[in-house]
């Protein structure tokens, strides 16, 4: 004899039906931005379909970018002029130009992952002055998103590189170019000194995980060994190595938020690394002048920019292999993929951004605790239940 299903267990088949049906409309919709430094314009890479769906124009040589927290704002900076243009994700259009008070043009950008606040690195140049020469930059201009104004650059007396900032918004971390083998940590709100760090190795790029343990990738300095990648600890000041990483010439690092893997961008390279084991997980071959690399924050893929190729490798390290790459602009420089909202609008661009963290993850919780109320109804209700 066949058995018919009950309604109570119709419902909770249907409720589960729609809890996965829920768990699939929240996931990130996520787009692509690639600064192209020649052409001068910002390429709109559509991920899900790897594809540009469209190009943004901006003033010239645009040498990185970032977003903002919130994913409404892409930030993007000149290498010949002292000024941040401020685009504005759901329309695709610029929102601003903000002029910054540095003497020199900057170099790089990065964003707070709790604020709406930028923090720029002006390069130290030499320039001419009434005496003579005079060293100009070596400065951090902040600006903040929300009015579109940047205050005044803070002299940092280190030649500011690469740049990142913890998980907690509280710790810049700098690479000092004027000092070898060093890095700075400074507090974010009035960019002061809280510890310098000296590392064995030329540092070239910094990262901070989502556990605000500080990843550090450096190539040999004179009379060094070998590449490599090692953890620091921003609280004791531990440093402690990961991986060597010989005949390699690192030229970025990115953590994978959802796996904790490091991927290494080196000379026809992408070399990813599990930091629990040290050991070497994948390494996919690209082209030979790589720029900037990029991980999806919910997959494995990586997105790297050739300036040379004029395009953008998609990289399956599981596989091992690329997919076709990508044309862009004209010398891409620079890439940021942000988390977006289904679009509400007919224009590829016109995007607004979900705050899928909050609102999906609460409508999920809403669901799963009415379901597990529902069956613990059912289980009293049923026969021979005490």
């Amino acid at each position: 004899m066949i058995s018919h299903p009950t309604r109570p267990a119709c419902f909770l088949l249907c409720c589960e039906i729609l809890l996965l049906s829920l768990a699939h409309s929240v996931e990130a919709e996520l787009v692509g931005y690639i600064a192209n430094a020649e052409s001068a314009t910002i390429s709109v890479l559509d991920v899900s379909e790897n594809r540009v769906v469209d190009s943004i124009s901006v003033d010239e040589d645009p040498i990185d970018l970032s977003a903002s927290a919130d994913g409404r704002t892409l930030i993007v900076v000149h290498g010949t002029s002292p000024k941040a243009t401020l685009i504005d994700t759901r329309q695709g259009s610029i929102r601003a130009v903000v002029p910054l008070s540095a003497d020199v043009p900057p170099s790089r950008v990065v964003t707070s992952p709790i604020s709406l606040t930028a923090y720029i690195a002006h390069p130290l140049l030499e320039g001419p002055c009434n005496d003579g020469l005079c060293v100009l930059g070596s400065s951090i201009s902040v600006l903040d998103l929300e009015k579109g104004v940047a205050g005044s650059d803070v002299y940092v007396d280190s030649d500011p590189g690469a740049l990142d900032v913890s998980p907690s918004g509280l710790i810049l971390a700098v690479i000092t170019r004027q000092v070898a083998q060093q890095i700075v940590l400074l507090d974010s709100q009035t960019l002061s000194l809280v510890q310098s760090l000296h590392v064995p190795e030329t540092p070239v790029d910094l990262r901070f995980s989502n556990s605000s343990q500080l990843y550090v990738a450096m190539n040999p300095s004179r009379g060094g060994e070998s590449a490599m990648v090692a953890v620091v600890d921003p609280e004791t000041s531990n440093f402690q190595p990961i991986i060597s990483l010989p005949d390699l010439r690192i030229r970025q690092l990115v953590v994978n938020a959802e796996t904790g893997q490091i991927y290494v961008l080196s000379v026809g390279l992408v070399t990813v690394i599990d930091p629990l084991t040290s050991a070497i997980t994948a390494q996919v071959a690209i082209g030979r002048n790589p720029s900037a690399i990029e991980v999806l924050p919910s997959s494995v893929r990586a997105y790297v920019t050739d300036a040379t190729e004029n395009s953008v490798y998609v990289v399956d390290p599981i596989g091992g292999t690329n997919q076709p790459r990508i044309t862009v602009g004209e010398s891409p420089s620079a890439i940021v993929v942000v988390d977006v909202a289904e679009g509400n609008s007919t224009d590829s661009c016109a995007l607004t951004p979900r705050p899928r963290s909050f609102v999906g993850s609460w409508l999920l919780t809403l669901v799963a605790l009415a379901l597990l109320a529902r069956r613990k109804r059912l289980e009293g209700t049923a026969p021979g239940h005490p």
